[in-house]
């Protein structure tokens, strides 16, 4: 893709006229594992800061490297922006072509339950047919016949926009997709179109990323934010923080809990030697089965499926 392509997506200006006609191979911000030809993007992160090996890259090959502020000792092209981390979101969706817009993807997020939940829709949607892939803690199902570890439960914004491409590619119809308080609040998603948006629930973690609860659940609500009037909110409004959503959320919504006006409400949650039976009211049908997951926390786990 040319250099000027993607400078043009993340409103960075190309003045030089060899760059203007670069070719980029591809999207890097680990300055050890650039290959020639990569656009690198100087991520400021909590450890390093990848505007210190400039000149690095520059030796391996790199075609350029966007940043936030120019290192004027360095002879590699540099494209200046505000922010290099929403850049990197939007360089990745131009460079791979958008995959989020190709079929549609469901993001979870919130402390509890995400995997869980993950795999449920994953598993509901192969069982009728759809063929879905699953970005997640686990791994990476990125089609029926191709399965990667997974090192974050979200992944970096290049690489996010890379897999939902071998999703594509692979044949998937529909895509899960597991979103942290960290990768929203590092905009690792920005960019990606999702259909439905899933809060599950809030509770104390990562409080030594997060200053406080309230960082927490703004980091959190991000993915609705940008999930726009388009897209279906899915809450869990049992909990106070799913419910300070609700007032939040402009499009349509789906709410699920054992509250008596929830759209899928769990009605009754029973152990059993080989798993457990659950009861949904399903928008005022009555829902009844067997599965094989156990603890009476996973009846939300389950209405949430359902109302996605």
């Amino acid at each position: 893709m040319r250099l000027t392509t993607i400078l043009g997506a993340i409103g960075a200006r190309c003045d030089k006229g060899p760059a203007r006609r670069a070719e980029v191979a591809g999207i890097s911000v680990d300055s050890r594992s650039v290959a020639p030809g990569e656009l690198f993007f100087a991520i400021d992160g909590s450890v390093t800061d990848g505007h210190e090996y400039l000149e690095d890259v520059r030796k391996k090959g790199a075609v350029g490297a966007v940043v936030s502020r120019v290192n004027e000792h360095c002879a590699l092209d540099q494209f200046l922006v505000e922010d290099t981390r929403e850049a990197l979101a939007l360089a990745a969706c131009e460079f791979y072509d958008h995959p989020s817009e190709k079929f549609p993807l469901v993001g979870i997020t919130g402390t509890n339950g995400k995997t869980t939940v993950a795999y449920l829709v994953q598993s509901l949607l192969v069982s009728v047919g759809k063929n879905c892939g699953l970005l997640g803690t686990i791994q990476n199902i990125l089609g029926k016949d191709e399965i990667q570890p997974s090192t974050l439960t979200t992944a970096q914004a290049h690489e996010i926009q890379r897999l939902l491409a071998i999703m594509q590619e692979n044949g998937c119809r529909a895509g899960v997709m597991e979103v942290s308080s960290h990768g929203l609040d590092q905009k690792r998603t920005l960019g990606t179109r999702f259909e439905v948006a899933a809060f599950t629930n809030l509770t104390p973690d990562h409080l030594d990323y997060h200053p406080d609860m309230e960082h927490y659940f703004k980091a959190k609500s991000l993915l609705f934010a940008e999930l726009g009037n388009q897209g279906r909110a899915v809450l869990g409004w049992d909990d106070p923080y799913g419910e300070k959503l609700i007032s939040m959320v402009k499009g349509p919504k789906i709410t699920f809990g054992r509250r008596d006006k929830s759209d899928i409400r769990i009605l009754s949650w029973k152990p059993v030697h080989d798993g457990s039976e659950i009861c949904l009211n399903i928008f005022g049908r009555k829902v009844s089965g067997k599965i094989s997951l156990i603890g009476g926390f996973n009846a939300e786990n389950v209405a949430a499926a359902a109302a996605i």
